[in-house]
C-alpha cells in the first residue's frame, strides 16, 4: 500500500518536524485498470481547470478534449499506477482527453525508470509508444 508523508514546517521552538502519515494513496485491492485510473483521476476534476484549459484550445481539432485536471494530479496519479499492464495503458492512450493520454505516457515513463522493470518490459513499452505514434 502506498502512502505519502506530510512534511510540516519546522517547529520554531524545537527546530524539529512532526511527521505523520496521510491517508493511503491507493488501496491494495484496487485493480490497475484504465477504468480505475480514470475514476481516480476524476476525483481531481474541477470546473476551474476545465475553463482554464479551454483558453488554450483555440482552433481545437474537434477530437481532443480537456478533462479538467491539473498536471500535478495527473503525474501523482500516474505514479500510483506504475504496475498497470500495457494492455490497459494502451486503452488510456486511445482516450480523447489529453490529460488521460498524458497520464498513460507518464505511467510508461515511471515504469521505464523503475529498476524493477525488466528489459523485456521496457522494450514492450517502447514498441507500444511507437505503434501509437504511427497509428
Amino acid at each position: 500500500m502506498l502512502t505519502t508523508f506530510d512534511f510540516p514546517a519546522k517547529n520554531p521552538r524545537t527546530q524539529t518536524r512532526n511527521y505523520s502519515y496521510s491517508k493511503p494513496l491507493l488501496e491494495s485491492s484496487t485493480k490497475m485498470t484504465a477504468r480505475e485510473y480514470i475514476n481516480r483521476l476524476s476525483e481531481f476534476k474541477s470546473e476551474k481547470e476545465l475553463n482554464k484549459a479551454e483558453k488554450f484550445f483555440k482552433g481545437n481539432d474537434g477530437v481532443t478534449k480537456s478533462f479538467g485536471v491539473k498536471f500535478g494530479d495527473v503525474f501523482k496519479t500516474a505514479k500510483e499506477f506504475t504496475s498497470m499492464p500495457l494492455t490497459e495503458i494502451n486503452k488510456l492512450l486511445d482516450n480523447e482527453h489529453y490529460e488521460i493520454r498524458m497520464g498513460a505516457v507518464s505511467i510508461m515513463d515511471y515504469q521505464a525508470r523503475s529498476k524493477k522493470t525488466s528489459e523485456n518490459e521496457k522494450k514492450s513499452s517502447s514498441t507500444c509508444i511507437y505503434l501509437v505514434m504511427t497509428d
